[in-house]
């Protein structure tokens, strides 16, 4: 990628956003861009940072040199973090749980309650997409660090809403759902649209329980096809 090292940082956070919002990974292009980051080290700006980052995130990019990138993103992030605005620090913290490259710290000041709470009940298209990224780092926080301290999210936030389970399915869903019902045979053997308490509810095309049911390898396949995971 020969001219990615002539570009300016911004030029770079703008292409690597782009690329990300139309899902389009190329690899040798966004080592390119972590190379950049790596290179520009001293005098990259967080704002360009925190665009780099993000894109990564959504597209699940771990550059081959993760260590070096990673320990540059803290050390830039450390200070800056708390003066950023609040819905860009649960964007940034989110990113990293995608990544999984979240520091204890970073999960802490996202869960501190005294942060979390403005975006508890907001009606906002921004503020739902921001809870639900709260969501997904407090599930991290609990799956994904043992040793985790707190805090979390109350337990009232992360309950699933009336909506959740009661959202319209699509024909592809509700044909899904037919199927595994008639895999079963039974009702009680396995349960659909079931709330977490990581906030999330299964089903509608989610994972899926069954209890005690062996299956036959090809319908064990079709459980486990992409069209059964959560996006």
């Amino acid at each position: 990628m020969g001219p990615v090292p002539g570009l300016t940082s911004g030029e770079v956070a703008r292409c690597a956003k782009s690329f990300a919002l139309l899902k389009w990974l190329n690899l040798p292009l966004y080592e390119a861009f972590a190379q950049h980051v790596l290179n520009r080290a001293q005098d990259i700006t967080v704002p360009h940072l925190c665009s780099i980052l993000l894109a990564f995130a959504r597209l699940n990019f771990h550059p081959d040199q993760e260590d070096e990138f990673f320990s540059l993103v803290h050390e830039k992030l450390g200070s800056e973090l708390p003066g950023l605005e609040p819905a860009l620090q649960v964007d940034l913290v989110w990113a990293l749980c995608v990544l999984q490259q979240a520091r204890e710290a970073e999960l802490q000041a996202v869960l501190h309650p005294e942060f979390h709470i403005q975006f508890l009940g907001g009606k906002s298209q921004k503020d739902q997409n921001t809870f639900q990224k709260l969501l997904h780092i407090n599930a991290t926080a609990m799956l994904e660090h043992p040793d985790y301290s707190g805090p979390l999210l109350p337990a009232s936030a992360v309950a699933p809403r009336p909506s959740a389970l009661d959202r319209k399915v699509t024909p592809l869903q509700k044909e899904l759902q037919e199927t595994l019902k008639g895999l079963l045979g039974s009702a009680d053997r396995g349960s659909l649209e079931v709330a977490t308490q990581y906030g999330w509810v299964l089903g509608e095309g989610s994972p899926w329980l069954a209890q005690g049911l062996a299956l036959p390898e090809s319908n064990r396949t079709l459980l486990t096809h992409p069209l059964c995971s959560k996006n």
